[in-house]
């Protein structure tokens, strides 16, 4: 079965049922420490994504390529690295490190499903993320993560000549916007990655207008809160890599999304009719101080799979108390203080490095590590 091809309803109601499932395999599941009988143990680079290196469909297999994660005997000068420990030809466990141990993954297999269950080094239950596959003739079909009310999954279909259809969905059931993102493409039998239209992602499942360069015709489109005149999202992305995009710019839509660069200037952007700007596997975003006195309407902000070691606290006291703010599977999160007084502050896959959560209490709502902290949760 892929996902694609089921109606929204149908895909949520699976997804429901994969999240109820997971989130009870783990709870059923206790610590036990076998790490001292193992026959092999084997280390690679750590990326900090939350996926690569812990994932085995794929996907993750064309980005372990590109990004030259290599398991070997020998740990190197790694300071980030995971740690895999073998029985025989049997993987179960892998250890996280962050510099310092953060998190042992006990490998748990059940029939054709593999699990990843997170545990502290002391043996507890670890708030993060369940990691969860399914194989079929020895091919992953499906794999997905867990944490709460959230799933990140990728469906995949094999074909008789190597290739393989992906499906990717960002869910959380209950979520103020359900849906953070989703997508499609191909991989090739050689694992080359070919990614189709983003498709839907936060408020709705309208057709999105796609753009690799900005240009004075982005004005033309118009959303006037009730009927699309032109686009309800315009979204800009590349696929070239190390590419900077800077966005000088009137736009006239609902929401504008980027994604893949290795920096977006957003110092001259003026978003008049817009109420949220997304960025989506971008590694830096410059000019955000300048933006927000340019366009102090917008309340919503999501930042998902890249670093975000720019977000200080500057741009956290500055946010509108209307604000949602959304940081999903991001690394480089090293404080959120001075952030207060927001509406809705979700932090999924992503690690505050100060573990610092007193101003997470001062929003309205907000959610870490599975744990509701705001002021009315």
């Amino acid at each position: 079965m892929h996902l694609i091809e089921l109606t929204e309803a149908e895909r949520l109601e699976y997804l429901g049922a994969l999240i109820d499932k997971t989130n009870a395999f783990a709870e059923s599941i206790s610590w036990i420490d076998t790490r001292d009988q193992a026959s092999k143990v084997e280390y690679a680079k750590n990326l900090c994504d939350l996926h690569t290196g812990l994932d085995i469909g794929m996907f993750h297999r064309v980005k372990e390529l590109a990004r030259g994660v290599k398991r070997s005997e020998k740990l190197g000068a790694k300071k980030s690295y995971l740690k895999y420990y073998y029985e025989g030809d049997t993987l179960t466990y892998i250890e996280s490190y962050v510099k310092t141990l953060d998190v042992v993954f006990r490998v748990v297999y059940d029939g054709d499903m593999r699990y990843l269950v997170p545990f502290f080094k002391n043996g507890m239950p670890y708030p993060t993320y369940i990691h969860a596959c399914k194989t079929e003739n020895g091919n992953v079909i499906e794999e997905w993560t867990v944490e709460g009310s959230q799933i990140v999954y990728d469906g995949y279909t094999h074909f008789d000549d190597g290739s393989v259809a992906y499906y990717f969905i960002n869910y959380v059931r209950g979520g103020q916007t359900p849906i953070l993102m989703q997508k499609q493409g191909e991989i090739s039998a050689d694992l080359v990655w070919e990614e189709h239209l983003v498709t839907t992602y936060s408020y709705t499942s309208d057709t999105r207008y796609e753009y690799s360069e900005i240009d004075s015709s982005m004005t033309v489109f118009e959303w006037d809160g009730k009927e699309k005149v032109g686009a309800k999202k315009i979204s800009f992305y590349t696929e070239k890599k190390n590419e900077a995009l800077i966005a000088d710019a009137v736009i006239k839509s609902h929401e504008v999304a980027f994604f893949k660069y290795k920096s977006v200037d957003i110092s001259g952007l003026i978003l008049p009719e817009s109420i949220g700007v997304f960025f989506y596997g971008v590694s830096r975003v410059d000019g955000l101080a300048k933006f927000m006195e340019n366009n102090p309407h917008i309340n919503h902000f999501a930042f998902s799979d890249a670093s975000v070691s720019y977000l200080d606290e500057g741009f956290f006291s500055a946010l509108p108390q209307d604000t949602t703010l959304v940081i999903d599977g991001c690394r480089g999160l090293k404080s959120v203080k001075g952030l207060k007084g927001v509406l809705h502050c979700n932090l999924y896959r992503t690690k505050i490095e100060d573990e610092d959560t007193e101003p997470l209490k001062l929003c309205k709502h907000s959610v870490y590590k599975q744990k509701d902290y705001g002021l009315e949760d």
